[in-house]
Formats: C-alpha cells, sequence, structure tokens
C-alpha cells in the first residue's frame, strides 16, 4: 500500500501529503460509529478514554490499539479477553491495509481508506538549527514540520555525520514539549550494564556501589524528551525493557519491583539498517515497529549539492570569520563542491573549521584545496606556554595604519602574534601551525572540562561539535581517560 505519510514535488513546491484511514464499525451493537486514526495512536475499547468507545459487552476496557506506519496499519491486541481476530485467526499484531477487517468480541471493525489532505511547505533555508535548500533536505523539512508538533515516536536514519541528533532537537523545540528536558543518551558510549541503570534507574543495593536509589532518564525527563543516539546499539535483553516502556508508559528500575508511570515523547536515531538488523537477529522486530511509528531519513550531504557552500558559510559565519568569501576561494568552492563527502555534514564542518584555522593572516584566503582537503596528521608537538601580558592592548588588522606597513616600517603583529614564542615562529609553517592547535585544543577544552566536569554532551553543545569528536579530543589531551 502507499506510506500514509508522504513528501513530494508539485512545480518545485514541496507538499506533505497525508493519506488518512478511518475506523468504522461495519457490524455490532455499535454499528455505523466510526473514528479517524491519528498518526500516534488510535485505542479502541469499552472506557471512556478511548478514541473509539464500544458498549459491546465482550469487548475489552482498552481493547487494541492502532498505530500508523510507512508499510500500513499495526493493529496490536492490549491483552483483551476474547482476543482480535483477523481472517478468523486470533492475532496479538497484524499489519492492515485499507479494506482489511477484524473481529473483536462481537464487533467487527473496518479500515478504510480516507481524504487525502495536502499541506504545502513553504521553502526555506533552514528548519530551526538545520541548514539547507536543496528538495532532499526540503523533504525532511515537510515532514518535521508535521510530526514535530504531536507526540509520535519518531525513528531518524541516516549515515554518520548527517545531523540526526540536530533533527532530534528540532523535533523537541518545535513540539508542545519545548519548555521540557530534553535527555540524550548514546548506547554506543555506554557500557551494557550501566546504560540499563542510566535509562530505567536504580534502586539502593540493586548492585555494588548503589549507594543510594536514582532516577533513570525516563523519569528524570518526565513530560519532556527523550533522545536515543544509536539505538541500534542497544543490546538486545534491553531492548524488552524499552519495549515496556513504549507499550505501557511506565519503568521498572534496576533491583525494584514498583512501576512508575513516565511521560515522555521518544525519539531515536541509527546509522545502521535497523530492517537488517531485525533480519538477522540482533533488534528485536516488535520494538523496531514501535520506533518506526514515522521514519525521517536524513539524506547524505553528497546528495545535496545546493547546500554545501550555505553550509560553509553558515559554519564560517558559527566560527567568527570576518570575512567568509575571502576563506572560500574560487579554488576552494570548487573542491567543495566536487567532493563526496563520506563524513558528510560533520566533515564538511570540520573542512570548514580547518580552512579558517589555516587561513593566511594578510588575505584571508585558505591554503590550496587539495592540502586543505587532507586529514591533518596526529601531532604531539606542544609549544611553551605563554602568558598574555594584560597591559598590551589587542591591536586588530583594521587599527593597524597604511604608514606602519610601508616598506622598512615594521608591521604591528596583533595580540596573538606578540605572545608567540620566537620558537615557535621559527619553525616550519605547517609544524608551526600544528603546535599551534595542539596547545589551542588543550587550552579551550582544559577551560570547558573545569565548567562542565566529563559531561561530553553539554561540551559538545557548548562547543557545537559532535560528541564523538570532543570524546576523541578529550581523549587526545588526556581530559577523560581512553575507552
Amino acid at each position: 500500500m502507499e506510506n500514509p505519510t508522504q513528501v513530494y514535488y508539485d512545480d518545485k513546491q514541496a507538499v506533505v501529503l497525508l493519506r488518512s484511514a478511518v475506523l468504522s464499525v461495519v457490524s455490532g451493537p455499535d454499528q455505523g460509529a466510526s473514528c479517524e486514526l491519528s498518526l500516534t495512536r488510535t485505542t479502541v475499547g469499552t472506557a471512556e478514554d478511548n478514541s473509539l468507545v464500544l458498549t459491546d459487552p465482550h469487548v475489552s476496557r482498552r481493547h487494541i490499539e492502532i498505530q500508523v506506519r510507512d508499510q500500513g496499519y499495526l493493529v496490536r491486541d492490549l491483552g483483551s479477553t476474547n482476543g482480535t481476530r483477523f481472517q478468523g485467526a486470533r492475532v496479538g499484531e497484524a499489519l492492515l491495509a485499507p479494506g482489511s477487517e477484524i473481529r473483536i468480541g462481537g464487533t467487527v471493525l473496518r479500515l478504510e481508506r480516507g481524504e487525502e489532505r495536502q499541506k504545502a511547505v513553504d521553502r526555506r533555508e533552514s528548519f530551526g538549527s538545520l541548514i539547507g535548500v536543496s528538495p532532499p533536505i526540503q523533504e525532511v523539512y515537510g515532514l518535521l514540520a508535521t510530526v514535530a508538533p504531536t507526540d509520535v515516536t519518531v525513528l531518524i536514519e541516516g549515515e554518520t555525520g548527517t545531523g540526526k541528533e540536530l533533527v532530534a532537537e528540532e523535533l523537541h523545540r518545535q513540539s508542545p514539549r519545548r519548555d521540557r528536558a530534553f535527555a540524550v543518551i548514546d548506547c554506543g558510549a555506554l557500557p551494557a550494564n550501566l546504560i540499563e541503570s542510566e535509562l530505567f534507574g536504580h534502586e539502593r543495593g540493586a548492585f555494588t556501589g548503589a549507594v543510594r536509589e536514582r532516577e533513570g532518564m525516563f523519569e528524570r525527563a518526565r513530560s519532556g524528551t527523550v533522545f536515543l543516539d544509536e539505538i541500534g546499539e542497544l543490546p538486545i535483553e534491553l531492548q524488552s525493557k524499552l519495549l515496556r516502556v513504549l507499550d505501557r508508559r511506565v519503568v521498572r528500575r534496576v533491583g525494584g519491583n514498583l512501576e512508575r508511570k513516565v511521560d515522555v515523547r521518544l525519539v531515536a536515531a541509527t546509522n545502521r539498517d535497523l530492517a537488517e538488523e531485525v533480519r538477522a537477529g540482533r533488534f528485536r522486530q516488535d520494538l523496531y515497529y514501535r520506533l518506526a511509528v514515522v521514519r525521517v531519513v536524513v539524506p547524505p550531504l553528497r546528495t545535496r549539492g545546493e547546500d554545501v557552500l550555505l553550509l560553509a558559510r553558515h559554519f564560517l559565519w558559527q566560527a567568527g570569520a570576518a570575512n567568509p568569501e575571502r576563506v572560500l576561494s574560487p579554488g576552494l568552492q570548487q573542491a567543495l563542491l566536487t567532493r563526496q563527502w563520506p563524513g558528510n555534514v560533520r566533515e564538511l564542518r570540520n573542512v570548514i573549521e580547518r580552512a579558517l584555522v589555516m587561513a593566511d593572516s594578510a588575505t584571508g584566503e585558505a591554503p590550496l584545496p587539495e592540502s586543505l582537503l587532507e586529514a591533518p596528521p596526529v601531532t604531539h608537538a606542544v609549544a611553551e606556554p605563554v602568558a598574555l601580558e594584560p597591559e598590551r592592548v589587542p591591536v586588530r588588522p583594521a587599527d593597524v595604519s597604511p604608514a606602519a606597513t610601508s616598506a622598512g616600517a615594521p608591521v604591528q603583529p596583533g595580540w596573538l602574534g606578540r605572545s608567540l614564542p620566537e620558537e615557535l615562529l621559527d619553525r616550519p609553517y605547517k609544524e608551526a601551525k600544528e603546535a599551534l592547535s595542539h596547545e589551542f585544543e588543550a587550552a579551550y577544552l582544559g577551560r570547558l572540562v573545569e565548567r562542565f566536569g566529563q559531561n561530553i554532551s553539554r561540551i559538545s553543545r557548548k562547543a557545537g561539535v559532535d560528541r564523538q569528536v570532543i570524546r576523541r579530543l578529550l581523549q587526545k589531551h588526556g581530559l577523560i581517560p581512553k575507552d
């Protein structure tokens, strides 16, 4: 069947197409009753808080729920007394298309195709912190604009470096939960024995070192959003516990028996093919279906040619470049536009920041693209620390008079130039740059560690750099232990 939600282009205008479905009672005590399926979930039963309330005495209070999937509509029995039947067979779950009928108690329900609704999405250069005008990223904007205001669970897929965490942050910022917590857990960065406690919490004495009870992420992020990055790395034994959170909205702490209700929106991300992981037995199929209520696939940068220079200028502006166009020389622009970007937007950002650091102080231009796009070698050379003299006022290039640069007159260097040791300036250009960059990294990251301790997520957000890059840099400079 066709996807319930789709983005297409009509004369270069992005349009979100919502294919709705209606659940109708075709026989039973409530014949003629109906309700439209929502993007979140639709429940059916005799309790008053269901989406479709029935009076059939053979139907349980909360009998079934229906969730929208890319492949159809997932009908799931909620532990009813009399069960749910499809084509005569009792089923716990069934993925159905419009026109299908199911029986619960003495009632027959039919999924019928509803009206198609279209919503034009204005072409824009950005969606919050996401930047781009190309058709692939415009499709993402359209889908995000549709699902962000809801509580629907979202699975973000895409290659490493495409910006999946930024997508998750925008889903939160543009949702009704924006004023609540946005909690992030990298499932691939924590040992399995710590992930369970971090997610679900633990009771005092649950294990060695548990000297007091602790709320898990789902409790601490109450009324907010929980973002599970690299969900494909979640150990299989913990996947069933996460499934309970999604199904019943309750958590049970490690070492405890009490179930605690939680109210969070869940967003997950992965660079793996979870469908393939399901087929290989490394990921639970039922959890995959719960996560992939709506799938957002972030396109790789190589398919977003129109966005490369736009992103480059944005990163230069973020890095404080006085004149981005000088750094983006014609040669550099050509190199950026022809590169395949295996590391995607993250790689582009690193290249642009390196271009800014290596740009000629007089002209503002970056070195030749061939040398720029090579990964810099790891170096352990460290410049001698130099104390800045507080009485000296920094001199900007604009402060230097033309007379000072005339032939035979010494050029007054800026505050950094006056502070550099002669030993460093006597080294070859490339070696001096690398040593200075190493010293800067150590000082910059050291200050952030003083402020935020070893909280990599907070350091990453403050620095505006991906968490994995920050982790490697902190380990490189001995600010956190190596894995």
